[in-house]
């Protein structure tokens, strides 16, 4: 036999509800835990593959430099503004 069986055998012979009912119960709250681990194991790795894609991204963003070209694009707009006064008060 194998051990649910034994289990459901016992219980048919000790013919408790209250304890039918916690065997149940019990079964049902592990089936569930184990539902539940399965999801999280799969978040989980959902979780390594956005921070590795995130890692390479920020890798190849050094790599390019893209924050100084960012930054020198700004400045470019920016004394191309009319509005825009440049180091001590001079219009740019």
């Amino acid at each position: 036999m194998q051990f649910t069986d034994l289990i459901d055998w016992a219980l048919r012979k000790e013919d408790d509800a209250t304890l039918i009912r916690e065997v149940q119960y019990f079964r049902t709250h592990n089936s569930k835990a184990a539902q539940l681990a399965c999801r999280i194991r799969t978040l989980k790795e959902s979780l390594q593959t956005e921070r590795l894609a995130m890692y390479r991204s920020s890798e190849q963003l050094a790599t390019a430099n893209a924050i100084a070209h960012i930054r020198r694009r700004i400045d470019r707009d920016m004394h191309q503004a009319p509005y825009f006064k440049g180091k001590r008060g001079r219009q740019a």
